[in-house]
């Protein structure tokens, strides 16, 4: 019979070790110094989040973008205007750095360069947002469960 066991949704870890951080348009050459475990948000900062990241899209016109990284990377593709770009990528820095409360702290985050970044936000929102979804989960649902 089916049941329910916490133990399927793991922890969520990083580790930059391995990357060089970027500053401007460079790498800088020095590692990222960072590594741990995210802590658990609660439900109304993960809905802060969500509307944050939603309310940075709509603000620029695009209302069509949901949550998923790979709607948010395709959005962030469409963007000719450079001012809108950069505003737009620090929401999303402004947005996971709240949400991961200081692990991974910002400078870190600040380092990663953008495809990076884009990868670790896909990982925070398929573990933090999606746990069903996540690799970490054997039983994992088809669907995205809704309780935010």
């Amino acid at each position: 019979m089916p049941k329910f066991d916490l133990s399927t949704v793991g922890e969520v870890e990083y580790d930059f070790t391995q990357m060089k951080g970027v500053r401007g348009s460079h790498y800088e050459g020095r590692f990222i110094e960072d590594k741990g475990i995210v802590p658990e948000p609660s439900r109304n900062l993960v809905s802060t989040t969500m509307q944050k990241v939603s309310e940075a899209f709509k603000q620029t016109g695009m209302e069509d973008v949901d949550d998923t990284p790979d709607s948010v990377s395709k959005a962030m593709e469409k963007i000719d205007d450079e001012s809108v770009f950069i505003e737009l990528s620090d929401k999303l820095l402004d947005a996971i750095s709240e949400l991961c409360d200081g692990s991974p702290s910002r400078e870190a985050l600040e380092s990663l360069g953008w495809r990076r970044f884009m990868a670790f936000f896909g990982y925070i929102m398929k573990e933090l947002m999606s746990p069903e979804l996540s690799g970490t989960n054997g039983n994992a649902s088809p669907t995205r469960l809704r309780s935010v």
